[in-house]
Formats: structure tokens, sequence, C-alpha cells
């Protein structure tokens, strides 16, 4: 995903959190990044609505996005009652505005970009049950699939998962890979990976989870399939530890090598009393046994339990590559209204511009035609994020009523859904999700309130 693709996301993710307290919303952002040699504006954004569109359902909202100039449109429609996306266009701008992408939000959605299409098709519980690629046939003019995978869903989750992919350009699709999922007390157990050979289906790898008492992931086994043995052997394993609260507070990944489990990584939290996190750091362990630092995270938090400054660094073969400090500031309905992040100067001592220096501002306007909504949902919060093999979710809400969880993808799919009935703190296991970028959006009635999560392996 590109920097101007981020930023969109961000945005997005930000006018629909602003639902549940619609006094003001969105209006414009402005983006300066360091280019190497000062501050340049990199990216600019203006929202605007249509008439009816007051954040709670209705009506359109046009976004432009670019640079120092106006080159892209994002139009957005909405039913007419309920905030509820059923079609979003990106239009870009040569010498007239033409639609570069277009998603519909229905039973079946369909995106164009550029020269590849993605349709995917859902059932009545909004679970994705065929995702396809197609590639255009300029010589022909025509639309040909490139690839397709189905879902198959039971009572605990998706329990299988099938691509079909083209060997060739524009050629027909044949078996490529098939997983099973498999479920034990309503925890994932094992995921099966097979790949097809041509001929018939060969194994490939499998992941065990074992839990803890309190159905926290305690061990992920990851095994590959050997010619030479036709068995399974060892090739990954992660570890985790907790804290009396149940928070995770070390995950430790090993490689198997020389038959023994050698330490390769590990990711530490620290934690808040109010549970938020502390400190999120991760090392890496050579070779020889030497545990060389990767990034580090010091989160301040202000009264309202929102970020007001993250520390954090950044190592690169054992040497400090880059500290950065991020201060966040928000109005008086606790919607950020600005993120300046500074480098330390090793030279002066100082906080100053240099790698990793950025301004991003959000502007607001009042929107008086509605009245404030006290929303049941006070508030969402994902870690460890970045997330690996698993992400937590703790939702706490005001009143203790049910709701809708919902993880999306960058494009708009739905990745898992399921229902809650109170309060609740999960972790959800992602190692069947690609990394990138989603979205988690909590609906409880007419609430809703969304978080972006990142998986980075």
């Amino acid at each position: 995903m590109n920097l101007k693709s981020l930023f969109a996301l961000a945005l997005f993710v930000l006018v629909h959190a602003v639902q549940a307290q619609p006094l003001q919303r969105v209006v414009g952002r402005h983006f300066s990044l360091f280019d190497g040699t000062g501050m340049r504006a990199t990216d600019t954004a203006v929202v605007k609505y249509a008439a009816g569109n007051n954040n709670t359902g209705g009506g359109m909202e046009l976004r432009y996005t670019g640079g120092l100039k106006y080159d892209s449109l994002d139009l957005y429609a909405y039913k007419t009652t309920g905030y509820e996306l059923v079609l979003q266009q990106v239009l870009k701008y040569d010498d007239q505005w033409r639609i570069d992408t277009q998603m519909l939000f229905k039973i079946v959605r369909a995106s164009y970009d550029h020269d590849e299409m993605y349709v995917t098709a859902y059932d009545a519980a909004g679970n994705t049950i065929q995702s396809s690629t197609y590639q255009k046939d300029e010589l022909n003019n025509i639309w040909v699939i490139a690839n397709r995978t189905t879902y198959t869903y039971g009572a605990n989750g998706i329990t299988e998962q099938m691509t079909e992919a083209a060997k060739v350009e524009f050629g027909p699709l044949s078996k490529s890979y098939h997983a099973t999922y498999h479920y034990t007390g309503g925890n994932l157990s094992e995921v099966v990976y097979d790949q097809w050979d041509g001929s018939a289906w060969r194994p490939a790898t499998r992941a065990r989870y074992v839990y803890n008492i309190a159905n926290g992931i305690d061990t992920l086994l990851f095994k590959g399939w050997d010619n030479n043995t036709n068995d399974y052997v060892n090739y990954k394993l992660e570890t985790f530890l907790y804290h009396s609260a149940g928070q995770p507070s070390l995950r430790t990944e090993f490689t198997w090598e020389n038959n023994i489990w050698r330490p390769f990584s590990e990711e530490k939290w620290q934690y808040y009393p109010n549970g938020k996190v502390k400190i999120d750091s991760m090392i890496d362990i050579n070779m020889a046994g030497r545990r060389l630092p990767l990034y580090g995270t010091y989160h301040i938090y202000n009264a309202a339990g929102l970020e007001d400054t993250v520390y954090q660094t950044y190592w690169a073969n054992g040497l400090l590559f880059s500290y950065t400090r991020a201060h966040y500031i928000y109005n008086a309905d606790n919607q950020l209204t600005r993120r300046v992040a500074l480098t330390w100067d090793h030279v002066n001592n100082v906080w100053g511009i240099g790698v990793g220096t950025s301004d991003e501002v959000y502007h607001f306007a009042k929107v008086n035609s509605i009245n404030k909504i006290n929303s049941n949902i006070a508030g969402i919060h994902l870690y460890p994020n970045p997330a690996g093999s698993f992400v937590n979710i703790d939702v706490k809400m005001e009143r203790q009523q049910p709701y809708t969880v919902t993880i999306y993808n960058n494009t708009g799919a739905v990745m898992r859904q399921w229902e809650e009935k109170g309060s609740n703190s999960r972790m959800i296991s992602t190692t069947d999700l690609q990394t990138g970028n989603y979205i988690v959006t909590i609906r409880s009635g007419n609430d809703v309130q969304s978080a972006q999560f990142v998986i980075a392996r």
C-alpha cells in the first residue's frame, strides 16, 4: 500500500469514528514530511458532504486527495437510512475526471484498479464466500479471471478455503492450494495447507494451536512437509506468556535448526494499571545468541485515555537508527486535530527535524443540524499493533449491550465477524490473514466506532 493509500485509509477510519460524537466532522487534512532537506507538503485532503449526510446516514461524501494540487476524487454513496456504504468510486484527473477504481458494497462487490478487477461475494451473514481477481485482456477487450478463492464456514468460523489460479496469463484456472480449519471447544486448533501437484493434493504445511486455561494462545507450532521422510517436520514455533490480567507479556519465536529450537526473536509488552500498553518492544536473536534490539515504543496517555505522546526507537544491526517522538493534540470532543512527530538530534541533544519527522493536521467543522449522541461504545483498544500471529481486541461498553465486531481488509472485504454480549477482550489469530492494514468496526445499535491495526511479519 502506498503512502497516499495509508493516509486515505486513516482518514476513512477517522471520518467513520466520529459518528458516535457528530458535533464536529472532518473537513480537511494536511500532511507534511521531511524529505531530506526540509519539511515538504506531500498530501492534502478536503472532505465535502452532500445534503443529508451528517455521518448518521444518507447522502454522499466527496473527498479530494492529492499533493499540492488536487488530482483524485473519492465519491461515497450511502443507504438513505443507516450509515452503510453501498458505493465507492475513486476518480483520477488527467484532462478530465475518469473512474480509476470502483467498489460496490453489496452481496457481490466489484472493484476496479487499472487493469485488474476484484470481485467478492458474501453470504447473508457478511462472510466472504468467494473472492476473484480478473485481468484485462486489452487485445480482446474482455476481463479474464486470474484466480479465485472460495470459503466454507461452520458454527465456529471458516472451515475450508480453496484457491485456483491461472498458471499463464489469461490461461484457464487450475487448483493451487487448499486449507482446512479445525476447532476444539470453539477455538481454532489446527490449520492444514495442501498444494496441488497437477494430479492430487499434497501436504504442504500445518499450524497447531495450544491454549491456556484462559483461552489465550499458549503455543503455535508450524510444520512443513518433508518429501524425504514423508512426514511433517518442525520449522517454526511461537510461545506466549501473559500478565495476571490476561494481556500478553512475551511472544518468543523459535526456528528449528540442527534438531533443536533456536530463539529467533522476542516481542515484549508492559502495561499501565488500567490495561493500556505502556511499552512494546522487539529484539532479534542472532546465530550466536546475541540479542539485538529492533524497535521499541513507549506510550503516554492523557486523562481521557487517549494517546498523548509516543516515543519510538528503531535499530539496525545493533545500532540506533532513529528516535522519534509523536505528540497528539485533540479538540474538546476528543477528536484528533494534529499529530507532530519530531526526531532526536544526537549532535545538539534536542528534538528537531530529521528522518521520520512529520506533521499531520486535521480540520473539523461544526454540525449544527443534529444533537450530540451519547455513545454506548466507550472505547476500542487493539494490541499488539503492528500484530504478528494474533491481535487482542479490547472493547469497553458504557452499558452491557450486545454488539457486532467486524474486521475488514484494506479493500473493504469482511475477514471476520462475530457477536459479543458486552465489554470483552478477545485474542484473535491472524495467521490466516495476509500482511497489511485492517479495520475493526464495533456496531451496537446505531453506535459505530472503528479502529485500525496492521499485520506485519
